[in-house]
């Protein structure tokens, strides 16, 4: 009796791993491009157009202070010296250059002569348009006095020196009551000016120029000082 053929065994399969949850994974970072971008210009502000004042060579106090206190040109001029750079700075200066400066000064604001001058080398310097002067130390002393005008700037002529001051100097320039500019021994210069403060009240400002250095200025101011002494006392 013919046997049943025996059916072969399949191959047994390896079992099935257990299912894994799936992995978290996070957003994937986004490579950096190599190539840079352009930048972008930023938007330009508008403003409105107006004139620009020049560039200052040397600030403006350093040059006035170099020259005649505020007080004295605003006394010999009517204006002081921010008044008169301010009518300046609305001149064209530069194109019109310095002849035509001091005689818009002359024309335009009755500028007394040597004034005129003086203030437009002092606005060309501190504008940059003119190279600064040479450098000079000056030494300035005041003194108000109980006496008219007349008597004080009288003190200063002739011989009555003589009775307070023992240096003798030589009068460059007068302008009766107000000024006087005197050639000092030593080949400095020295400038005198007088106001009228009331009918029996008057103000003196000695300023001696081109002094070389600090110590000089202190003996200049200290020699002033015991000279306008000793001129008070004589008159008071």
């Amino acid at each position: 009796m013919p046997t049943p053929r025996t059916a072969r065994s399949a191959p047994s399969k390896p079992p099935t791993p257990p299912a894994r949850a799936p992995a978290v994974v996070g957003p994937v970072p986004k490579a950096r491009s190599t190539r840079s971008l352009p930048a972008t210009p930023r938007p330009v502000r508008k403003t409105r157009s107006t004139r620009s004042a020049p560039k200052l060579a040397r600030p403006v106090r350093q040059v006035v202070q170099e020259r005649e206190p505020d007080a004295v040109i605003r006394t010999a001029t009517g204006r002081s010296w921010a008044q008169w750079f301010r009518l300046l700075d609305r001149f064209d200066v530069a194109a019109a250059g310095r002849s035509a400066t001091v005689r818009h000064l002359a024309e335009a604001h009755d500028c007394p002569r040597w004034w005129r001058q003086h203030i437009a080398s002092a606005h060309a310097e501190a504008r940059g348009l003119q190279a600064p002067a040479a450098p000079g130390l000056a030494a300035n002393t005041s003194r108000t006095l109980s006496v008219s005008v007349d008597d004080l700037y009288r003190a200063w002529q002739g011989r009555a020196p003589g009775k307070w001051l023992q240096t003798k100097f030589k009068v460059h320039r007068a302008n009766a009551n107000k000024s006087l500019r005197l050639d000092w021994p030593d080949h400095t210069s020295v400038e005198i000016y007088f106001w009228a403060k009331g009918e029996r009240r008057s103000q003196v400002n000695v300023m001696h120029r081109q002094l070389s250095d600090a110590s000089e200025v202190a003996a200049k101011k200290a020699f002033w000082s015991e000279a306008l002494d000793k001129l008070q006392a004589a008159l008071e």
